[in-house]
């Protein structure tokens, strides 16, 4: 291989240098090939091209783009929830179905203990209904779990002492900050960061906008002249025009902010007037 000596550099990017392969055996040229330096670095430019277009393909036409941060809209979220949501009730359900194929297989064997239940014979009408009513550890405990579990059920009577005429479920899980009063239209409630919000009550949404001081906002129309009104929501997961249920998930809160805890401002007006949500909401 012969270098060359000249010392221009287009003159040395320009010299050609030729790969030759022989038989051994017979010394007859098997393959040659022709580069130059500024050759090579135009098939090494023309390959790194080729490279990122089939990559930005790979991206954009099959489902690894999912998996980019920003690339997923939000409707993405919403069908996560709906599924989380089915898929903890679905686990709940089996987990009662063993229970009863337990219970069922004890019964057919023979294997079910005794009850532990005083004999009956001289039992009186009162003391029966006095054991019909009590619930033992075992069932408080159970159902106080169940109710703290309950999270995707909002309808849920938390409050034992809460008033029948009630119409409306709580928008999100938290302590109310600020009470209503005459120089405020709502309600404040301080919830996790990034909490889900839900919708109080069955109707349609009537409006949808973003301030710079509340972020995201939505009002829902509900029956009987009663409108929800959503503040400081960093998503919403619904349009105007759609239709919502009880407990369906429709926006998600700001996140906290400067040591700031995130807050849900929440407003309830009937027949253009706001009223206490406190009066007519479960919280």
């Amino acid at each position: 291989m012969v270098k060359n000596k000249n010392g221009n550099i287009w003159t040395r990017w320009r010299f050609t240098y030729k790969l030759l392969i022989f038989n051994e055996k017979t010394l007859e040229e098997v393959f040659n090939v022709r580069l130059s330096r500024f050759t090579a670095f135009l098939y090494f430019c023309a390959a790194l091209v080729v490279v990122f277009g089939l990559m930005s393909m790979l991206i954009m036409f099959t489902p690894i783009k999912h998996f980019l941060p920003g690339s997923s809209d939000i409707s993405v979220r919403s069908n996560l929830t709906g599924e989380i949501v089915k898929i903890d009730s679905l686990s709940k359900h089996i987990i009662l179905q063993d229970m009863q194929i337990q219970a069922m297989k004890n019964i057919i064997s023979g294997t079910v203990p005794f009850d532990s239940i005083i004999e009956s014979k001289n039992i009186s009408p009162e003391k029966w209904e006095h054991f019909a009513d009590e619930k033992s550890k075992l069932e408080q405990k159970f159902v106080e779990e169940y109710e703290n579990d309950d999270y995707f059920y909002p309808s849920v009577l938390r409050d034992k002492g809460a008033v029948k005429t009630k119409l409306f479920s709580a928008p999100a899980f938290g302590e109310i900050v600020e009470k209503f009063d005459k120089t405020q239209t709502g309600i404040k409630i301080a919830v996790k960061s990034g909490q889900n919000v839900l919708a109080v009550g069955a109707g349609a949404v009537i409006f949808s906008a973003f301030t710079l001081d509340n972020g995201y906002f939505m009002a829902i129309q509900h029956d009987n002249g009663y409108i929800s009104i959503y503040k400081n929501l960093s998503q919403i997961t619904k349009n105007v025009g759609e239709n919502v249920a009880t407990g369906e998930v429709i926006a998600v809160v700001s996140s906290a902010k400067n040591n700031v805890p995130s807050v849900l401002s929440f407003e309830i007006w009937h027949n253009g007037k706001p009223v206490n949500p406190e009066d007519i909401v479960i919280f």
